[in-house]
């Protein structure tokens, strides 16, 4: 009896350590553009959701409903209205594709996450490092809160 009692243990632990949980479960990536502008539309109506998070959330979510994230730049405030001459970033810009596919396509999608930050755009840039940038940036500005979300489906000329 013991030796049942423990191969159904045994059985339900293989079980349970190959079951797939919401979090390992790959989720397609939008591809056309139809479905990313459908995909940005609801996440720009809905931004009251993330509005007041951690820019983390807005990351987890977009990975999670598969946005792809291929690219990202810095919302920033130029010099020329400051008066100490410095251009400040305010936030993050996420594009879906690569600078090599944008400048095949001469589209994309800019989803801009303005944060709660006044950082120098300059010294930021200059603190990258050369590999895994795009997550440092997610990294660094992970725990700084949303202010706002806005996307814009851009054609570059």
């Amino acid at each position: 009896m013991k030796r049942f009692v423990t191969l159904c243990l045994f059985g339900l632990l293989c079980i349970f350590s190959n079951a797939q949980t919401p979090r390992s479960i790959d989720v397609p990536l939008l591809e056309t553009d139809q479905e990313k502008e459908n995909y940005l539309k609801q996440l720009v109506k809905n931004k009251r959701n993330l509005i007041g998070q951690p820019a983390s959330e807005v990351y987890k979510a977009l990975k999670a409903d598969g946005f792809p994230i291929r690219h990202m730049s810095t919302s920033t405030v130029g010099p020329w209205s400051q008066p100490d001459g410095i251009e400040y970033m305010t936030g993050v810009i996420c594009f879906d594709k690569t600078i090599k596919e944008i400048e095949a396509t001469n589209i994309a999608f800019l989803v801009t996450i303005e944060l709660g930050l006044w950082v120098n755009d300059v010294d930021f840039w200059q603190n990258l490092p050369k590999h895994n940038w795009m997550e440092y940036i997610q990294k660094r500005t992970g725990n700084d809160i949303i202010q706002d979300i806005s996307y814009v489906k851009m054609r570059l000329h």
